[in-house]
């Protein structure tokens, strides 16, 4: 992690030699988590959660710019899910709940174009990569079966680790910590500095420390932030 903030902050070095903008924003994800192999997992559905942080605007010309952001926030899924099945002909139902929730520090790199538009405000639209440094998380399942009138309720939580760990002694979830991804944003900024976006990130790595496993994160997401006026 020490490598991603000194990263940044040289980023942020750079930019105030330009003629960069600083801000700072707030959003309302919905994410999710796609899982393959032997670490798969039924009924993922989207949860919805939150990203903050801070965020530049460095122009690369006219109409386009460099747009690094200092993010931090909570990845993950919902778990949902109910049906029927039999075992031993005995027939049962189940209804399986919970989450799955990994907080994340984030720098998207984008490439943004600027379209400026009427009454001094801008149309903009760009891509680029992004790096996570996973912080930690939780997981919570519980699973309600019943058979013959009879139900039986057991749940479970762990802890979520991001260290890598191939071989654990432990009952945590134990997952890489880098995680990189595409990064997708379109918005409206206003000549008073206040500006809305809508934004996609997926993930591209496997964050899985498993051989015969996959485990990627997306999510995408609203948000309203605000552009300080520099001093002149």
């Amino acid at each position: 992690m020490k490598r991603i903030l000194l990263a940044f902050s040289l980023l942020a070095a750079i930019s105030s030699q330009a003629q960069t903008s600083f801000g700072v924003h707030g959003n309302v994800i919905g994410s999710n988590v796609s899982t393959t192999g032997d670490e798969e997992v039924g009924g993922l559905k989207q949860r919805y959660s939150w990203k903050f942080g801070v965020t530049a605007n460095t122009p690369l010309g006219a109409r386009f710019s460099f747009n690094p952001q200092l993010n931090v926030l909570e990845k993950g899924a919902r778990i949902k899910s109910t049906g029927s099945d039999e075992f031993g002909g005995m027939p049962f139902t189940y209804n399986i709940k919970g989450y799955v929730k990994y907080t994340y520090l984030e720098i998207p790199l984008n490439f943004v174009y600027n379209e400026p538009l009427a009454k001094g405000g801008t149309f903009f639209i760009g891509a680029g990569p992004s790096v996570s440094y996973g912080l930690g998380g939780s997981t919570s399942i519980t699973a309600t079966t019943t058979s013959g009138g009879v139900t039986d309720t057991e749940s479970d939580q762990s802890n979520v680790r991001f260290d890598g760990d191939k071989n654990p002694n432990d009952d945590d979830v134990h997952f890489k910590a880098i995680e990189l991804g595409a990064n997708f944003l379109t918005g409206y900024r206003f000549a008073s500095g206040l500006f809305l976006n809508a934004h996609v990130n997926v993930g591209l790595s496997n964050i899985e420390t498993e051989e015969d496993a996959k485990t990627k994160n997306t999510y995408f997401g609203i948000g309203v932030g605000y552009y300080f006026k520099r001093k002149k």
